[in-house]
Parts: C-alpha cells; sequence; structure tokens
C-alpha cells in the first residue's frame, strides 16, 4: 500500500472512530491526491474531522483550506454527521419477496431486534452500491460506525442466519473483509466474517485509483436517434458486464438482476 492510500486511512479512521494516529509526511504533489481521493470517495465531513483530531500534524494546512475553499468547504465550520439508517429493497424479486417477509415478520416478533435489522439494511445497501458503483468508503463507513456504536446490541446468530436466507452471505463477508483488513477492524467486532478475504482488500485498495470523471460519453446505457433507431453505448455496457462478473461468485442472483434492472431502467428513460 502507497503513502497516500496509508495517509487516506489514517485520515478516515480518525475521523469516524477517533483511531488517531500522525500522518506520513508527504508532498504537496501527493496531498493534492489524497484530497481528490476524498472527494471521490465522499468522505469530506469525516476526513476534515481525521485531520483536525491530529491536530494537522504532517498536513500542508493551507493547501488543505485552499482545496476545499475550490469546493465551498471551510475546513474550520464544525458540521455535525447526520445518522440514517439507509433501507434498500433487493434487485431480484425472489429474494427481495423474502426480505419484505423477513422485514415484516422481525418487526411483528415478540423479541425484535432492531439493532439487527439495522445492520442487515445498512448491508444491503452497501451490498447494492458496490455492484452498482463499486466500492465507497462513505458507504462502508456506515457498517463501521454501527459496528463501534451499537455492534453489542445486534443479535449475530440471527443476521447470519438472515444473510444465509437472503443468498448475502458471502457479500457481507467481502465488505466486513475490508473494515478488517482497512480500517483496522478486530473479527471480534465483525462476527459474520470467519475467512478474511484478500481480494476485497485488493479491490478496496484499486477503488481508490478511480478518481471521478464526467464524462458523458460513459452516462447513458440506450441512446435513441432522431430516425427513432436505437443505439446502445458498447463501452459502458461492456465496463458493466466485466464489473458485474467480479461479483458473480458473491450473489449471483443479485449481481444479475442488478444488471438487468441497470439496463431496463436506462431503456425505460429514453424519450418517447
Amino acid at each position: 500500500m502507497d503513502i497516500i492510500k496509508r495517509n487516506f486511512l489514517r485520515a478516515i479512521r480518525s475521523g469516524a472512530f477517533n483511531d488517531t494516529e500522525p500522518f506520513e509526511p508527504m508532498s504537496i504533489f501527493k496531498w493534492n491526491k489524497l484530497l481528490n481521493i476524498i472527494i471521490s470517495q465522499n468522505v469530506i465531513s469525516v476526513a476534515i474531522k481525521g485531520m483536525k483530531n491530529c491536530n494537522y500534524e504532517n498536513v500542508p494546512y493551507e493547501t488543505v483550506y485552499g482545496f476545499f475553499k475550490t469546493y465551498n468547504i471551510d475546513i474550520n465550520e464544525t458540521t455535525n454527521e447526520k445518522v440514517c439508517i439507509p433501507r434498500s429493497d433487493l434487485n431480484n424479486m425472489f429474494l427481495n419477496k423474502r426480505l419484505a417477509n423477513l422485514r415484516h415478520k422481525e418487526l411483528h416478533s415478540i423479541d425484535t431486534s432492531i439493532e439487527t435489522l439495522d445492520l442487515l439494511n445498512i448491508i444491503i445497501y452497501n451490498t447494492n452500491k458496490i455492484l452498482t458503483h463499486g466500492i465507497a468508503y462513505n458507504n462502508l463507513l456506515l457498517i463501521g460506525k454501527y459496528l463501534r456504536n451499537k455492534g453489542d446490541k445486534v443479535d449475530f446468530v440471527k443476521l447470519e442466519h438472515w444473510l444465509q436466507y437472503l443468498k448475502l452471505h458471502a457479500m457481507a463477508q467481502y465488505e466486513g473483509s475490508i473494515l478488517i483488513t482497512t480500517l483496522c477492524f478486530d473479527m471480534q467486532e465483525v462476527p459474520f466474517v470467519h475467512n478474511i478475504d484478500r481480494i476485497a482488500y485488493n479491490r478496496a485498495l484499486k477503488a481508490l485509483d478511480n478518481i471521478i470523471k464526467n464524462d458523458s460519453e460513459l452516462e447513458w446505457h440506450f441512446r435513441q436517434s432522431k430516425s427513432g433507431i436505437l443505439h446502445n453505448n458498447s463501452v459502458l455496457l461492456r465496463n458493466n458486464i466485466w464489473h458485474s462478473m467480479k461479483y458473480i461468485n458473491y450473489a449471483p442472483l443479485e449481481t444479475i438482476s442488478n444488471l438487468i434492472n441497470r439496463m431496463a431502467n436506462s431503456l425505460s428513460e429514453i424519450e418517447e
């Protein structure tokens, strides 16, 4: 792991979990690359808090201040993070019906575990985001924060049963492995991870190289010409299929359904 990624992970570990560790000295050029990763991973407030927690030790304050100023962000302002539990459905109709029944039964059970249901919802949300867009730390931090704050209230036996029932146990281990290998979680904190997935670790680091590009040519799956002829974006289609194939062994039903649904949604958006 290179120094830029190490310092990025230090920033978000400090900001999200107060795990303070001095930053390694870097050049201004490398700091600019790190700041762009912070933007692309959508962890701005967390990273700024992380740098503040370390009293900007080995951090070029003026560079950081000026960089975020271009985004109309004042790093000296205190921001309060809103705690929100995301709720997503599954793309596969069969599995989504199972999920709906599971949620209904749990909410009406005499031994309802809201915390366990919340964690399941966060894992499903992350799964959807990973299958659609790839790994993003702003989403993974939701799992990490919930485990650190309410992990002691989660029924992990029940959670693992649900994950098996929804065919998501491998994806949950994938997500948990990233927390363990890059954010310094103990395996005891993530009981649904039984084996560390090194592929997840490598992909998480590679995801930090993917700086957002505003390329309009990669934003559409299908487009209709004025003459009514339907054109498909072969580059985007190929990229999406390749991305989905990386997860086919983790969640085959959900991965295929996710790809089909994205293509169907793109077709439905074509102007008549």
